[in-house]
C-alpha cells in the first residue's frame, strides 16, 4: 500500500505548512490525499489555463470541491489561453513557468515550508530519456529530483500505482484527454517509444529506473567533489563571489564553472560560453536574478539587486569628521587634527551645496573629468581605465554634492568643477 511507504519516507511533513499544486489529474489529487492523512497543514493551488474549455472548468470544479470537503484554502489562477498561444511562445513551458510563479507567491503569501508537485516515477523516466536524445549531462540523465523547496514525494512510485491507490481509496480525479494524443514530444515518448522499448528490454521501467538511481549516487559524490572544491577555490567579498583564473586545469575549470552556475539557474550552455569569452573582460551571462561576468582575474558572480556595501552619510555643514565603516577611512576638513594624511582634494567652498554625502559607486553614476570643454565619463569606465577589480569597485568612497554631482572619486579623481585655493580643503585620513 502506497500510504505506508509514502507516511514513513514523508513524515517530517506532518504538520508543516504545504503548497501543493493540484491539477485535478490523478497525480496531484492522491498527492493531496496523501499529504491531508499526515496531518500536513494544506494550500492548494489550482491553474486554469483555459485551453480546454469546459474540460478545463471542470478540472477547476473538482479541484474546489476537494478542498472544500477536506476543509483546506484553493487558489484558483486564471490564465487567458489567447494569450498563453501568442506566437513564438512555448506552450508547455510558459505555461510551467505561470504554474511555478504562482506555486512561489502562495509560498511566500501564506509562509509555508515546502511547494509539493505530484511527478512520479514514470514522469522521471520520461525526463532522463528525453535529455538523453537531446544530449545532457549527468544532471539530466537522473530524472526529476528535489530542488530548493519543490518536493517531489511521490518520485519513487509508479503511475499503475497511484491509479491504483486512488481507486482504492475512492478518490475522484478527472483524465486529461490530451495525455493519449502524441501532440507533444513527452506523450510520443510515453505512448510510442517506451513501450518499443518494452518489447526489446521487458520490464523496461524497472532497467531504467535502476539506471537513474545509479547515476544518482554518481551525481551525489560528483557534487560533493564539487562542492568541496568550489568552497576551496571561490573568493568571496561581501555580495560577489570570484573562481580565479588559473587554479585548475581547463577541463575541471570549465566543469567547475559549470557546477557553480547551476546553482544560480545557469544553464550549462550558458556557462560554456562564458569560458570559451574568458579573455573578453566583461563580457556576461545572466539569469533572472544573478550574472556571470569576466574580470580581469576570474569569473564574477553579481546578484543583479545588488545590497549597499554601507549606507549613505550625510555630512550637514562645514567641521565635519565622518568615519567610513567599510574602509576605515576618516573623511574630514580639520586636517589640522591627524597627520595621517592619505588624500586631499582642495575645494572652492562656494560650489558646495549641504548636505554632502559620502557613499559607494552604483550603476550609471558619471564624474566630470574636463571643464572646459565640459567631459564626464561613466565611473564604470572610470574603474575599467585604472584596472580596478570589480570586487573593490565598491569600496572606493565617493564625496557627492547637494545636487547629486559627484566631487570626488577618493583616491581616482577630482571634479575639476569644484577645485579651489588653499583656503579650504577636504582630507581622507587613514586607519
Amino acid at each position: 500500500m502506497i500510504y505506508n511507504t509514502f507516511h514513513t519516507k514523508n513524515i517530517d511533513l506532518g504538520g508543516r505548512m504545504l503548497i501543493i499544486g493540484v491539477s485535478g489529474g490523478v497525480d496531484s489529487m492522491v498527492l493531496l490525499h496523501l499529504c491531508h492523512r499526515l496531518g500536513a497543514k494544506i494550500t492548494v493551488v489550482h491553474v486554469n489555463y483555459g485551453l480546454r474549455g469546459q474540460e478545463s472548468d471542470d478540472d477547476e470544479a473538482l479541484v474546489r470541491e476537494t478542498c472544500m470537503h477536506l476543509e483546506v484554502a484553493c487558489y484558483v489562477i486564471s490564465v487567458d489561453p489567447v494569450e498563453l498561444k501568442c506566437e513564438g511562445v512555448n506552450l508547455q513551458q510558459r505555461a510551467r513557468e505561470i504554474r511555478y510563479e504562482a506555486y512561489v507567491e502562495y509560498l511566500a503569501k501564506t509562509q509555508s515550508d515546502y511547494i509539493l508537485t505530484g511527478h512520479h516515477l514514470d514522469d522521471s523516466i520520461e525526463t532522463a530519456v528525453i535529455n538523453f536524445f537531446r544530449g545532457t549531462d549527468i544532471q539530466g540523465l537522473t530524472g526529476i529530483s528535489d530542488w530548493g523547496q519543490v518536493r517531489r514525494p511521490l518520485i519513487t512510485f509508479t503511475k499503475s500505482e497511484i491509479i491504483a491507490y486512488a481507486r482504492e481509496q475512492g478518490i475522484t480525479y478527472r483524465d486529461d484527454k490530451s495525455n493519449a494524443t502524441d501532440d507533444y514530444t513527452r506523450n510520443r515518448i510515453r505512448n510510442t517509444l517506451l513501450p518499443q522499448l518494452d518489447e526489446i528490454f521487458p520490464n523496461i521501467q524497472k532497467r531504467l529506473s535502476t539506471t537513474i538511481s545509479n547515476l544518482q549516487a554518481i551525481k551525489a559524490s560528483h557534487q560533493s567533489a564539487m562542492t568541496h572544491l568550489l568552497t576551496q577555490s571561490i573568493v568571496s567579498d561581501g555580495d560577489t563571489e570570484m573562481l580565479p583564473f588559473g587554479l585548475l586545469d581547463d577541463d575541471l575549470e570549465e566543469q567547475l564553472l559549470i557546477y557553480w552556475g547551476h546553482q544560480y539557474r545557469m544553464s550549462r550552455a550558458q556557462m560554456q560560453n562564458l569560458f570559451r569569452i574568458r579573455n573578453k573582460v566583461g563580457k556576461m551571462v545572466e539569469s533572472v536574478d544573478y550574472k556571470f561576468l569576466i574580470d580581469r582575474e576570474g569569473y564574477l558572480l553579481h546578484p543583479k539587486t545588488l545590497k549597499p556595501s554601507t549606507p549613505s552619510i550625510e555630512i550637514t555643514e562645514v567641521g565635519f569628521n565622518v568615519l567610513i565603516p567599510e574602509s576605515q577611512l576618516t573623511l574630514t576638513d580639520e586636517t589640522h587634527r591627524s597627520t595621517d594624511v592619505q588624500y586631499t582634494m582642495n575645494i572652492e567652498k562656494d560650489n558646495l551645496i549641504y548636505p554632502l554625502t559620502v557613499r559607494y559607486w552604483i550603476p550609471g553614476d558619471r564624474i566630470v573629468y574636463h571643464q572646459s570643454p565640459r567631459l564626464s565619463k561613466k565611473l564604470k569606465k572610470l574603474f575599467n581605465d585604472h584596472k580596478i577589480r570589480s570586487t573593490e569597485k565598491r569600496k572606493i568612497p565617493l564625496l557627492v554634492n547637494g545636487d547629486g554631482a559627484i566631487i570626488w572619486v577618493v583616491g581616482i579623481l577630482q571634479n575639476p568643477e569644484y577645485l579651489g585655493g588653499n583656503d579650504y580643503s577636504i582630507s581622507v585620513i587613514g586607519k
